[in-house]
């Protein structure tokens, strides 16, 4: 068989199993009461945790390649500032559209999540979350397309995907502009950590931003959220091009 198609098929069904096996997980943890009584989070937390497991060996079997980072480090820090940048940048600029008034979904997405204690925020979405995705997005989809197509059109596949598997117009937009990020720090540094910390990064920050009212201010007036924003996102790209220097 061509290694093309192979790769492409390597690349693809672990997403297919990944999909099923989560929902799979859900309805059965769900079938038992003293775990269902948990709530939402918790379940979700359970399933994923079982689910990285498999995922795992996939992960193993996708294409490897040379680590390129210098100081775990330095590169951490300029992650950790650019996720959160690019976090405060993507969320102001969505707020100022009317993308949450057409997304009903997204509103009883948010309900489900912010209702949840902080610790199973922390746990399922802040954690578990994006380390399973990161494992299924770049480490297999995007490891094994980037073979085929070469980089950026790995990079902007695996983030519409990873943009469509969050089924709402407004995650859609928030996550493809990340997945796109994350997919770059899977290129740039050919190791998987720095995408998994970027999205524990900018999914802890939304949670306790919420959860603490941080970056309400910057939602008090149009003006102020829109200068926040473009700002951040200045600042993102200078981090990022400055990283790309050294």
């Amino acid at each position: 068989m061509n290694k093309k198609i192979v790769n492409v098929w390597e690349g693809t069904y672990p997403l297919i199993i990944y999909t099923f096996f989560l929902s799979f997980c859900v309805e059965i943890i769900n079938k038992i009461p003293m775990l269902k009584q948990l709530g939402t989070m918790p379940v979700q937390a359970i399933a994923k945790l079982i689910c990285i497991l498999p995922m795992l060996y996939f992960l193993y079997k996708a294409p490897k390649r040379q680590a390129k980072t210098k100081s775990k480090i330095k590169d951490g820090l300029f992650i950790l500032l650019t996720a959160v940048c690019l976090n405060v940048a993507f969320n102001n600029i969505i707020s100022l559209t009317p993308l949450k008034e057409w997304s009903a979904s997204y509103g009883e997405l948010e309900m489900s999540i912010y209702s949840a204690s902080l610790f199973w925020q922390i746990v399922s979405a802040g954690i578990l979350a994006p380390i399973l995705e990161e494992i299924v997005f770049r480490g297999i989809l995007f490891s094994n397309y980037r073979t085929v197509v070469g980089a950026w059109p790995s990079i902007i596949i695996s983030a519409v995907i990873f943009g469509l598997m969050h089924y709402n117009l407004v995650q859609f937009v928030y996550a493809f502009l990340l997945g796109v990020f994350f997919a770059y720090l899977a290129e740039k540094t050919g190791e998987l950590w720095p995408c998994i910390l970027a999205h524990i990064v900018a999914n802890l920050y939304s949670l306790l931003a919420t959860k603490f009212g941080i970056s309400q201010w910057m939602f008090s007036d149009v003006t102020i959220c829109l200068i926040t924003g473009i700002a951040a996102l200045v600042i993102a790209i200078v981090i990022l091009v400055k990283w790309k220097k050294l």
